[in-house]
């Protein structure tokens, strides 16, 4: 009988800037103890991805398991897989942070190691037609896609071993992951997965061998909800180790071991692509929904699956067009990205620049850049991590280019690729970005000595999945095998109820200084569920600048100037208002002023309230450390909606960051403070996750005729050292001796954190 070659491929990987106690959770129940089954069955061989942000975590927690992976490796049960060290989307990078990406991983291999890695896990399988171009210069000579990649390209009947492509004279091999077995494994009984890698052998012989590839998370081997019990204590992943070592029709093969024996099947060119729940995630909400029903449609007809590959949705891109908040943080990573590239060009890599490209390649991490059904963009300390390293980048290249000292810059340029320039204003401790287009606004505020955005907070919207919210409460239980761990796509429950009435669409970027006019009825209440109530034309629309720049011959403060005349829709009919804001930054402060000149256009008497909005985060309205401060000195959580009259100064603090920030007005106003929360969908389930706060200051304004009203706002960041509580020392006890030697690890406990949220599968 023909042997069938297995091609098995784990990618096992943690976000930088994920929890601590996440790390350890997967390291504990997915990939400790899926080292330990392979190491008892040496017959089985697996090509491994482990991404540069777990490779750091276990170099500096877990050394005892790189040592495992070492003796795996001379044993030849493992081929370590290359990829972007800090796991980005390749195609998303410029050309030379790529490449330095993948050369980054290279040398990391090697030295923790001693192997050159011959293939690559391609980060969420995002393949664009020119990337073996960018592969070719570090050596790889393969990767995995999706059998759908080679599908939309047009490739009919069962795909084995691998086939090639090339760009430019370039040449790449692809495995292709066998859908059916990816879904199968590990969910379904060990008798069951082995019957369909048996059926590879079956048809015509090929020179190109009977391979069938799986590829896949680590972490749905014992971290996703269920798959433990049924992985490990249950003893799945024994089992199946153990049938493949027993099994005379299936031989477990390296990619390296099948490439040298066999050739490839056929040549292949492929459009851009990723697997298929990626690429429905893409989509509009509406649009995901028909393309999922017409999936339904067509797996119901009579040979139907066959053509389901011909239904494709969107690509990776699209996710920085249906969120504005994912192409501000990527076009953040190509403004710092350039700046760096600069300063190398002019003065070389130096030790400085080093570590600032070091801290690049963590702000290209990918998960905060895009969301699918789980987590990525909609977590708020995946974006937090990115924006600090990037930050931090940037105050790297500052301190090498400019010196440790002051120094104040402004600068217009097309900063978020819309053909159309923003104003940047910074200082050695703030960063300012304000975009004329969208009504003028703070699109961005970073506080530079602590690495921290401020600012970066994500809109309610509408998802696919909020369908299936809705329709939760009549939805019959899903029916599941026996034992078997649940499909994570499909865990459908609320972890509170009545999240599907907190469902709000805002339809607009949460930025700050937003220029909003309420009508004098409008309440806070109706703002939380989304109403509108805006009754001018300022907000979101385009705004021109009237002057700009650094003020060289006085206090060297840079500072621009936005216009725009626009109506207020008003119950006794439209009136014309000028809208004139200026930001103001000084030279040698963490100060940002907008000051405000109101003016009435018309000939009657005009009266209004005037309402900027400021949408800030401080990540997370839960931890006591973590609050609003008010006036009287008292605290309020940052989950808390808040109506405050005759005010005109509130606090918001971060004791965990040290980080407090004063918001000020020139007069008595009243306040409004309510969470921006979204309603997500995780592995758990539906849940409620905390953006930010939104602040708004309302203040009744009348203008005679032809009159202007003068409006001050400020913010004012610093540091705060906090003294630590002073605590009783505990009994003295004598130490307990530890043996040198003895292999254990240490146990990481989480210390004053919330339970934290689940690394995002696919």
């Amino acid at each position: 009988m023909r042997k069938v070659q297995l091609l098995f491929a784990v990618h096992c990987h943690q976000p930088v800037g994920n929890f601590d106690a996440v790390f350890t959770k997967a390291f504990e129940r997915a990939y400790r103890p899926f080292l330990d089954a392979l190491g008892q069955h040496p017959n089985a061989k697996i090509a491994l991805h482990l991404s540069g942000p777990l490779l750091e975590w276990l170099e500096r927690e877990r050394r005892t398991f790189l040592d495992d992976v070492r003796a795996l490796l001379a044993r030849g049960q493992l081929e370590l897989l290359g990829g972007g060290l800090e796991e980005p989307i390749l195609s998303a990078l410029p050309d030379r942070d790529a490449q330095g990406q993948l050369a980054a991983m290279r040398v990391r291999l090697n030295e923790l190691f001693g192997v050159e890695p011959r293939g690559l896990w391609l980060t969420e399988r995002v393949w664009e037609p020119d990337l073996p171009r960018l592969l070719a210069p570090e050596g790889l000579r393969y990767t995995f896609v999706d059998e759908s990649h080679l599908r939309a390209a047009g490739v009919e009947g069962p795909l084995r071993g691998y086939y090639v492509t090339e760009h430019a004279g370039a040449p790449l091999a692809l495995f292709p992951i066998d859908q059916q077995l990816r879904m199968k494994l590990p969910q379904a009984p060990v008798d069951e997965v082995l019957a369909l890698i048996r059926e590879a052998a079956n048809g015509p012989e090929r020179v190109g061998g009977a391979g069938i590839t799986f590829g896949d998370d680590g972490e749905k081997f014992g971290l996703w909800p269920g798959t433990y019990e049924w992985v490990h204590e249950r003893g799945w992943l024994k089992e199946f180790f153990g049938a493949l070592a027993e099994s005379d029709a299936i031989e477990s093969v390296l990619p390296s071991e099948y490439l040298a024996r066999f050739p490839a099947q056929d040549r292949v060119y492929l459009p851009s692509a990723s697997y298929p729940e990626l690429m429905q995630w893409a989509l509009p909400p509406a649009r995901a929904r028909r393309l999922a029903e017409l999936r339904r449609t067509l797996s119901a007809e009579p040979d139907g699956a066959a053509d389901l590959d011909l239904l494709r949705g969107g690509s990776w891109p699209m996710f920085l067009a249906r969120y504005p908040e994912a192409n501000a943080l990527h076009k953040r990573m190509l403004h710092a990205s350039h700046k760096l590239a600069e300063a190398e060009a002019e003065l070389g890599e130096t030790a400085r620049l080093q570590a600032a490209r070091r801290e690049l390649y963590k702000g290209q991490c990918n998960c905060a850049y895009w969301h699918g059904a789980f987590g990525g963009l909609y977590l708020p300390h995946l974006r937090h991590a990115c924006y600090a390293a990037l930050i931090r980048a940037e105050n790297l290249v500052d301190a090498e280019t400019r010196g440790e000292g002051d120094f104040i810059e402004y600068d217009e340029d097309d900063l978020d690729g819309d053909l159309r320039d923003e104003a940047l204003l910074a200082n050695a401790q703030v960063s300012a970005l304000v975009d004329p287009d969208e009504g003028g606004a703070l699109a961005e505020l970073d506080f530079r000595p602590l690495a921290t955005c401020l600012t970066h907070v994500v809109a309610r919207r509408e998802e696919a999945y909020h369908a299936d919210l809705r329709a939760l409460a009549a939805r019959p239980a899903l029916a599941k095998a026996e034992g078997a761990p649940p499909d994570i796509h499909l865990n459908l429950r609320e972890k509170e109820p009545g999240l599907a009435a907190k469902v709000v669409d805002d339809g607009y970027r949460r930025l700050s200084f937003i220029d909003r006019f309420y009508a004098p009825g409008f309440g806070l209440d109706q703002l939380v569920r989304g109403k509108d109530g805006d009754v001018g034309e300022f907000a979101g629309k385009p705004y021109a600048i009237e002057a700009s720049g650094v003020d060289e011959d006085g206090d060297l403060s840079a500072s621009v100037t936005l216009v725009r005349e626009g109506k207020l829709n008003l119950p006794d009919g439209p009136r014309t208002l000028l809208v004139e804001k200026t930001f103001h930054l000084p030279i040698d402060a963490a100060t940002l002023e907008a000051e405000y000149i109101l003016e009435n256009q018309g000939d009657a008497p005009l009266a209004f309230v005037f309402a900027p909005e400021l949408n800030l985060t401080l990540l997370s309205p839960q931890e006591p450390e973590r609050y609003l401060e008010l006036p009287d000195g008292k605290k309020a959580p940052l989950g808390a909606t808040l109506n405050l009259g005759g005010t005109n100064t509130v606090r918001l603090m971060d004791e965990q960051q040290g980080v407090a920030i004063d918001l000020t007005v020139d007069r008595e106003a009243e306040l409004w403070s309510y969470p921006v929360e979204t309603i997500n969908h995780s592995e758990e389930g539906f849940e409620r996750t905390y953006q930010g706060s939104c602040l708004i200051w309302r203040m009744p304004i009348q203008l005679p005729p032809r009159e202007s009203a003068r409006i001050l706002l400020k913010i004012d960041l610093a540091k705060v050292e906090l003294e630590p509580e002073r605590e009783e020392p505990p009994p003295s006890e004598p130490e307990a001796p530890v043996e040198a030697g003895s292999g254990s690890e240490p146990t990481a406990e989480p210390a004053g954190e919330p339970p934290p949220p689940e690394p995002v599968p696919e």
